[in-house]
């Protein structure tokens, strides 16, 4: 079978808005987006929330600020429709029958509407609010950078949260927006589906369709009942392709045989209780250890800057570096160029994060040590709860932005890959308790971004 005909969409029978109210013909698609990742999609507004055990601090307590998420008349996070069309909008620029355009019509130009509704997707009845807490690092949002001294909060919504949506096509005779509309679909339909939100560059707000919820039907005006068109649909939607992401992916392989945890000081244990870790792991809503894309990140940017102090004396990784407007990139040094520095952003990025295996969970003694000494401190033991040798693949994208130095960057990274396998020099060090011998991980590439 063919693509569906423009017969879907003949003049005679395509909907229209007329007062507010839709008439005629449409085609009406029915998906359940399902969270890869952890979800943040603003609301612009921030939530007091007291501090924990101010009595126990010596000074006033402040009341932090969390940024809260989107949410709808039921209090329950939900995509807008706004925000998932301008994500889809990025995957398909020249759709412009589903997504609308301007036209210029001599020294004037006028708007046209596109032939796509976006319905705001929100959370199947059956689903909880799947939200929590996450303080991290402050990252500039220009360059994707730590900044010094700051933290933040935010709300997120867990991975595994599904969302209800309804794509409306309406209005539309022509023939390529068929194809354009089956490879929306395809998009949405795709394993690694879509990234929206907050921290996609650090693997944050990837979502995707499930392919088994997906239903499409046709209604007429005048028919009592709507015709099933899945199957057509689905058989179009197999034919198409997803467009192309920008940039080159490379798939790696993490394995370690010590413990590894990141601090989650969202759950800490009261103080006090003796019965509890004093430092408890982050976790994935499985229960594994998580990795965040930004801890990540940061341990690349190390070896990074290690190595292009090795390979060229004299250039070090100024992370505080200002670029101006006038300043040019090209000045920057490689490191810089791929993880950024403000007024660049990094042209590095984690597309996915997954645990591989099921790592047992163990308790771990060790003596407490003075911060400002680094000194053992007599009788003092603290806990930590941490994951025994976890294994995660990962996929990084690198995506040129500055034509005069894609080659060399290109190459370098190349080069930080290859430095990364090797077994005396390389590996990364992930995560908390680092100088203990924790999160020691040996990297193995699995493919992608080699020499030309």
């Amino acid at each position: 079978m063919s693509l569906p005909s423009a017969e879907w969409f003949r003049p005679g029978l395509c909907a229209d808005f007329r007062g507010g109210q839709m008439i005629g013909a449409r085609i009406e698609f029915d998906l359940v987006l399902v969270a890869r990742t952890a979800l943040h999609i603003g609301s612009g507004m921030a939530v007091e929330e007291a501090v924990l055990d101010s009595s126990d601090q010596d000074v006033d307590a402040n009341v932090p600020e969390v940024a809260a998420v989107m949410r709808d008349w039921q209090d329950r996070p939900y995509i807008p429709g706004s925000s998932l069309k301008g994500c889809l909008r990025s995957h398909l620029p020249d759709a412009c029958a589903l997504f609308g355009d301007k036209i210029a019509e001599g020294s004037r130009s006028q708007h046209r509407a596109g032939r796509m509704i976006f319905s705001d997707a929100f959370l199947e009845p059956q689903e909880e609010a799947g939200t929590r807490r996450s303080t991290r690092v402050a990252i500039d949002p220009e360059t994707g950078v730590a900044l010094k001294s700051r933290l933040f909060t935010r709300e997120i919504v867990e991975p595994g949260a599904r969302f209800a949506l309804r794509l409306v096509c309406v209005d539309s005779p022509e023939k390529e927006l068929v194809t354009d509309l089956a490879t929306l679909l395809a998009v949405l339909l795709a394993a690694d589906g879509i990234a929206l939100g907050k921290g996609t560059r650090q693997s944050m707000g990837r979502i995707a369709a499930e392919t088994n919820s997906f239903h499409a039907r046709r209604i007429v005006p005048g028919q009592r009942s709507p015709d099933d068109v899945t199957n057509e649909w689905r058989e179009a939607v197999g034919k198409a392709s997803a467009p192309d992401v920008k940039g080159e992916q490379v798939a790696l392989l993490l394995t370690t045989k010590s413990p590894f945890m990141i601090s989650d000081p969202e759950n800490a244990p009261s103080k006090g209780d003796k019965s509890t870790p004093q430092i408890v792991g982050l976790s994935e809503p499985g229960g594994g250890p998580e990795l965040t894309g930004a801890t990540l990140l940061g341990a690349l940017r190390a070896q990074s800057a290690w190595l292009e102090a090795i390979e060229f004396p004299g250039r070090w990784d100024d992370k505080d570096f200002v670029l101006a407007k006038d300043d040019d990139p090209a000045d920057l040094t490689s490191t810089q160029r791929l993880f950024g520095v403000t007024g660049w952003r990094g042209q590095l990025s984690v597309d996915r994060i997954r645990l591989r295996n099921t790592p047992k969970k163990q308790r771990v003694t060790s003596v407490r040590i003075d911060r400002f000494s680094a000194v053992p401190i007599d009788n003092a033991l603290y806990t930590v709860e941490a994951w025994l040798a976890p294994e995660y693949e990962i996929a990084l994208r690198f995506h040129p932005r500055l034509a005069a130095t894609a080659a060399d960057d290109r190459a370098f990274f190349d080069r930080l890959i290859t430095e990364l396998e090797d077994d005396i020099w390389g590996g990364l060090e992930l995560g908390l308790g680092k100088t203990r011998g924790f999160g020691a991980f040996a990297v193995r590439r699995l493919g992608g971004l080699a020499n030309d």
